[in-house]
């Protein structure tokens, strides 16, 4: 679990300045440059602002974007499998208290059959925000401690949060964004009860307390330009059913009863693989449809922004969608949005077009 880096805050505060330009209606808004990044597994791309790094989450495809000189970070994990968590960190246990001492260590079989119940029982209904989030900050607490997290839900299945944090005597203003995804899963039904796998994505800043509210706005644009590529779902699901297909031949090789109803035949894994892709329409409408309401008007959520281009320098800016012109005024640090904008009117200086 030490994959899973602490989280933290953008989403509850409003990240434009909201200010009315002239007749026309338009709202400025932070602009921030990014260069386009692909995460390790190239299976999304996520704008990294100037001044900004991004680093790989060993043995993940999450990205962690940290600032020079700050504690502020900017974190990107889609695909958390939270129905498969407390299982994971129960093997992993299992696995090092094995190899510390194997005469010491506890029976393989007994410790492993443990834990193939607690993914089974994680597994046996849908995940809400608020459980997925619960089980996540519980396995962050080996680097930080988090109190008590406020969820404001935007549709059934995602909900922004905020939570208070301390990571290494430090406090933490921590929010962000999550949304839940479930599916059927066969390979993890128990008895005559049905199996599900619960994924989440997972978009959120973090800040030490006090400094949040300066990082919000290149949170909130960082998180906008998320983009899932084409076989996003379609490689998570295989990456799980490869994953499963593992598990159960370990199961077996070791003699565990559960074998024999984690999993009747490859068949099953075909067909939840497919049911796993089907929902790449699902999720993409919901993360664009799920925005949070900041006053002047609605910043999506995880991956709702749009991306427009400076056509002179090439330069990409995460913007809030919904928006019929975007330019970039004399600074270049604030864009001009509104239903037209015009060069030389409410501080309009480049107009900005749609990446191709």
């Amino acid at each position: 679990m030490g994959a899973l880096i602490a989280v933290a805050g953008c989403w509850l505060a409003a990240c434009g300045t909201g200010q009315s330009g002239g007749p026309a209606g338009a709202t400025t808004v932070p602009a921030s440059q990014l260069a386009l990044r692909p995460s390790p597994q190239g299976d999304y791309t996520v704008g990294v602002p100037v001044g900004w790094s991004a680093q790989p989450v060993a043995g993940t495809d999450f990205l962690k974007l940290t600032r020079g000189g700050s504690t502020s970070s900017i974190d990107v994990f889609p695909g958390i499998v939270v129905s498969d968590l407390r299982y994971q960190e129960q093997e992993d246990s299992c696995d090092q208290a094995y190899e510390a001492d194997p005469f010491t260590a506890p029976n393989l079989t007994t410790c492993s059959s443990a834990a193939v119940q607690t993914q089974l029982q994680d597994s046996s209904r849908p995940w809400t925000p608020q459980q997925a989030l619960q089980v996540i900050l519980t396995a962050l607490g080996q680097s930080a401690s988090f109190g008590t997290p406020v969820l404001t839900a935007t549709s059934s299945d995602s909900a922004a949060f905020r939570v208070a944090g301390v990571a290494q005597g430090q406090p933490l203003s921590t929010s962000g964004f999550i949304t839940v995804l479930s599916v059927r899963n066969p390979l993890l039904a128990s008895g005559s009860g049905s199996g599900w796998t619960s994924v989440a994505l997972l978009g959120a800043c973090q800040a030490p307390s006090g400094q949040a509210r300066q990082v919000q706005a290149v949170c909130s644009q960082v998180l906008g330009s998320f983009h899932p590529a084409a076989v996003f779902w379609s490689n998570l699901a295989s990456q799980l059913a490869g994953r499963y297909q593992q598990e159960e031949q370990i199961l077996l090789q070791i003699g565990d009863t559960d074998a024999a109803g984690f999993a009747q035949s490859g068949q099953l894994i075909g067909q939840w693989g497919s049911s796993m892709q089907q929902l790449q329409t699902r999720v993409y409408q919901s993360i664009q449809a799920s925005s949070l309401d900041t006053g002047q008007h609605a910043i999506a959520a995880l991956g709702g922004n749009n991306l427009e281009q400076d056509p002179g320098t090439g330069a990409v800016y995460s913007l809030p969608a919904g928006f019929g012109g975007y330019c970039l005024d004399t600074t270049g640090t604030t864009a001009v949005v509104g239903s037209g904008v015009t060069p030389g009117v409410d501080g309009c200086a480049t107009v900005l077009r749609a990446t191709s």
